[in-house]
């Protein structure tokens, strides 16, 4: 098993408020935690970590992890959007808990509601309940649950409800619903609510969402090849509700996006691929559907493709608290349509809470593709994906090792440094090592104290300095 760099930020991050650390399956008082998450600010949960971050390994983990997710599902109301799920980390497995600040507070656990205090978990007072009774109050006038007088049962897609419920059933991130009976589903979370339907389940489910929301609309863009790719090539316009238009994206990108070949420099295997990777295509568009502004009535989706990028807009900004450099790290997520991400998060279109622009920022970075960019400002948040490689420089020292090495040795860290003569340092030697890894020169073959390296086919650039 590797080491998990995402849980190594975590523990690094120690954010007293929003992590909490177990050292075992204590169900009650993981569902305690859970629960104080929800009605403050969201936060984390390590299970396998004793107080200063120590691994402490897991016995029996399958077990005591389905038993967890049965108790956190069914004893916590209402549902909620949390994400549980196991982690490779160093030479066992933890558990991760996701838990995003809930909408329909306050949150109860065996008809006790906890809020965060600090670093620790306490019974809501008298006070704390009717904080919560407050926000719960302004939530019920939120847009996604504002209803749409003129809509009726239908006007929506039963056959896409029913497969949202089967997903649903299948991913085990709810309780179950009979598929027959596409009313208890959407009256129990809100998407049907004093017989009228509301804006979420238009969203969602609609079958012709744009005749009630115009906004709904997503507009994909073909610019030219031109030097100022300002000439519109083609424009294909999606009408459908959430889950179709994603589909149909999904369509789109694979017959017109252009498909890479690659040859695995160890056993010269080829390898096709979309020139950009196909999880983050999925991630980003997926991000832009939920998190729009629904509310602008012309905040319609728009995709950019150009010949050497891809731009996703949509209408909102990012909150005042996170900035581009934030999204490619772990950060406190706070979905402005919490609704509609929740139906997304339980049909398993995103598989991890509150990491989706990180995933991305991964995608790219692991194809060696120059960093996803974001930028919110003036009512709206655009990200670009660009499909060209990342320019890494290689100076002197690196150029006249690879040049001298034999394409058939494996050499290590320590031999790389006793090539030169006039002495490194270790630090200078693991920094040249890990810009030939990134650039495609070296490939690694082992992990660990003895991980060798080799030289690959890829063509050396001229020296930068």
């Amino acid at each position: 098993m590797i080491q998990n760099d995402f849980i190594k930020a975590i523990l690094a991050e120690n954010e007293a408020e929003r992590l909490s650390l177990f050292v075992n399956f204590d169900l009650e008082k993981i569902g305690e935690t859970i629960c104080a998450f929800l009605n403050t600010k969201g936060g984390r949960i390590l299970i396998g970590f004793d107080d200063d971050g120590k691994l402490r390994p897991l016995e029996n983990l399958d077990n005591q992890y389905n038993e967890l997710r049965k108790y956190i599902y069914e004893k916590i109301v209402p549902e909620s959007l949390i994400g549980i799920r196991k982690e490779d980390y160093e030479s066992s497995q933890v558990i991760l808990i996701e838990v995003i600040e809930g909408s329909k507070k306050p949150y109860s656990l065996n008809n006790r509601t906890y809020v965060r205090l600090g670093n620790s978990t306490k019974i809501a007072d008298n006070n704390d309940m009717s904080d919560l009774l407050r926000n719960r109050r302004r939530e019920e006038y939120s847009w996604e649950k504002s209803p749409v007088l003129e809509a009726t049962i239908e006007d929506l897609d039963l056959e896409e409800i029913k497969k949202a419920i089967i997903l649903s059933n299948t991913m085990e991130r709810s309780s179950k619903f009979k598929v027959d009976e596409p009313l208890d589903f959407l009256t129990n979370f809100q998407l049907f609510r004093n017989n009228q339907l509301s804006n979420a389940a238009i969203v969602l489910f609609a079958k012709e969402p744009t005749y009630f929301l115009p906004q709904c609309r997503v507009r994909i863009i073909e610019f030219g090849k031109g030097k100022t790719s300002d000439r519109y090539e083609n424009t294909v316009i999606i009408e459908y509700n959430l889950f179709k238009a994603f589909t149909e994206i999904q369509i789109y990108f694979k017959k017109n996006l252009p498909v890479i070949s690659e040859f695995s420099n160890i056993d010269w295997q080829r390898q096709d691929r979309l020139k950009y990777p196909t999880k983050a295509l999925d991630e980003a568009v997926i991000n832009a559907m939920m998190h729009r502004d629904y509310s602008d009535v012309t905040g319609e989706v728009l995709i950019g493709i150009y010949p050497d990028k891809i731009e996703i807009i949509n209408s909102g900004e990012l909150p005042e608290s996170l900035k581009d450099k934030d999204l490619k790290k772990s950060h406190r997520s706070i979905p402005p349509n919490p609704g509609i991400t929740h139906i997304v998060y339980l049909c398993g279109m995103i598989e991890k809470v509150g990491r989706g622009t990180v995933l991305i920022n991964e995608e790219f970075e692991n194809l060696g593709l120059e960093p996803p960019r974001w930028n919110s400002k003036n009512g709206a948040t655009s990200l670009t994906l660009h499909g060209v490689s990342k320019s890494i420089e290689i100076n002197e020292r690196m150029h006249q090792f690879l040049t001298q090495l034999n394409p058939e040795v494996r050499f290590t860290s320590k031999e790389y440094l006793e090539f030169f003569k006039e002495g490194i340092s270790e630090r200078t030697s693991r920094t040249d090592i890990s810009k030939l890894l990134e650039g495609g020169w070296l490939a690694k073959l082992s992990d660990g104290a003895f991980t060798k390296y080799l030289k690959t086919s890829k063509i050396l650039p001229d020296v930068a300095g």
